[in-house]
């Protein structure tokens, strides 16, 4: 039974993309520091080889997008934080928290939030994450307040999900409100869907699709040719 059957939470907001650009302002969050930091950590996954092992990639992929994108933000005043083995960063005044997860097929793919989720089931410290937001969500709706209202200034942690489909790459950096026992689906308040990279023509941003994508969400591996 997924979160919103039990719990009275409105709809999923998906704001267009520029509502997306304003409301990462709000964040604090650069949009330009979440392309940069997806698109450095694909191409350095691109060098990993198949002479590898077969879980390398994925976490090349996921350690350079969460190095460039932490150092990006401490630029910006952000602090690093690495509670319960989880690298995340978090805002000067400590509200806002983001984590770097690789989603799943359904990543920055609009009016699919019912099926979009993390890659793989939050663990314990992923589970008690979620369920803080959970706290705060609730507490507002029951001191009465426009959940609206709350999400404009929405604090807690924020996941900056990225998924590669062939040669495109999408992202999303969005506010999970509950999560079930399990850890394995996530109920979401707010999604902000930024335009997908395009990793043959990276310099030019792609419009988030509207639908889900016809490719299975799988892995791939890519050689480096020799000079």
């Amino acid at each position: 039974m997924r979160p919103s059957e039990t719990q009275p939470f409105e709809d999923v907001q998906e704001p267009n993309e520029e509502a997306v650009l304003r409301r990462l302002a709000e964040l604090g969050i650069p949009a330009e520091a979440v392309r940069e930091s997806v698109l450095a950590g694909y191409q350095l996954g691109d060098f990993v080889t198949d002479s590898h092992p077969v879980t390398y990639r994925g976490m090349v992929v996921w350690g350079e997008i969460t190095g460039v994108f932490r150092h990006r933000m401490v630029d910006e005043g952000w602090e690093k934080d690495d509670t319960d083995c989880v690298p995340r960063i978090v805002s000067p005044d400590g509200d806002v928290v983001v984590v770097a997860v690789r989603g799943n097929c359904m990543t920055g793919v609009r009016n699919a939030h019912e099926q979009l989720s993390t890659r793989r089931a939050r663990g314990n410290a992923g589970v008690r994450i979620v369920r803080i937001n959970t706290e705060q969500y609730a507490l507002q709706l029951e001191e009465g307040g426009n959940p609206k209202d709350f999400i404009s200034t929405l604090g807690g942690t924020w996941f900056l999900l990225y998924n590669r489909v062939e040669d495109v790459v999408r992202m999303e950096v969005s506010y999970a409100r509950a999560v079930s026992g399990s850890g394995a689906l996530l109920d979401w308040a707010e999604r902000l869907i930024l335009p997908d990279i395009d990793l043959l023509n990276p310099s030019s941003p792609r419009v988030g699709r509207d639908t889900a994508p016809p490719s299975p969400d799988v892995d791939f591996t890519v050689t480096r040719r020799a000079s």
